[in-house]
């Protein structure tokens, strides 16, 4: 482990906390994330990042607000490493980016593109218990009432494709990515479309389940384009 940041260097103290959870994340890393691990108690971390108690109880807040790490009290206690969990993260990065003023154009086409990936590797990685899943999530969602069509739950056919993939990463991005763009489709428009929507999710579904790729692919950029020319009122067949 390295030495202090708080001897080295004479930071305001948001510079140090920071400092010190730059280093804390790395020591996480490097012994495998491994959850339940206890960092150290406050006065052992102080002494060895060497500063105050304010600035650790700062890094201690960013750490706790981001999820990896908090400070337990009573014996045997300290600073405790946790896993982030994926939807707060995925909240943290939809709030983020409606925060930079990020155009719905540019959700979209990067939403486009993450669920291409994610059908085509899905549709690689169908097997019976995905297949009987995804049918089962297109039949709750046909008997979906259409005031609760825009709620989003673990049986939204995007994200039981997404989790298909294995890959965490694009789990993430599509919970973030899909929160992020419900909010620029109006209750009234998701319910008026709400059958049309049904209807692609189901050819969808059936070609990720026998999987077919060509097919998943085609119907799910259809279904997609078809949404951004709705909400930006452009041509579905004008690429």
């Amino acid at each position: 482990m390295t030495s202090s940041p708080g001897r080295q260097n004479r930071q305001p103290s948001k510079h140090l906390a920071q400092a010190i959870v730059s280093q804390l994340v790395a020591d996480i890393r490097a012994s495998g994330w491994v959850d339940g691990m206890n960092l150290g108690s406050e006065a052992e971390l102080i002494q060895r990042f060497g500063v105050g108690r304010n600035v650790l109880r700062e890094a201690t807040r960013i750490l706790q607000q981001q999820g990896i790490a908090r400070m337990q009290m009573g014996r045997g206690g300290g600073l405790v490493v946790t896993s982030p969990e994926a939807t707060s993260t995925a909240h943290a990065i939809e709030m983020y980016l409606a925060s930079r003023n990020v155009s719905s154009q540019h959700v979209l086409e990067a939403k486009r593109e993450v669920e291409l990936t994610c059908v085509r590797l899905a549709a690689r990685r169908t097997n019976e218990l995905w297949a009987n899943r995804l049918r089962k999530a297109v039949a709750l969602e046909r008997e979906t009432p259409s005031e609760k069509v825009r709620e989003i739950g673990p049986n939204n056919v995007h994200i039981i494709i997404a989790e298909m993939t294995g890959n965490p990463a694009l789990i993430l991005f599509i919970e973030a990515l899909i929160h992020l763009s419900a909010t620029y489709v109006a209750q009234e428009a998701a319910e008026m479309r709400a059958h049309n929507t049904y209807a692609a999710h189901a050819r969808i579904a059936e070609a990720v389940a026998r999987g077919d790729e060509e097919a998943a692919v085609r119907e799910m950029a259809a279904h997609l384009d078809q949404v951004a020319a709705e909400i930006l009122g452009t041509d579905p067949d004008v690429k």
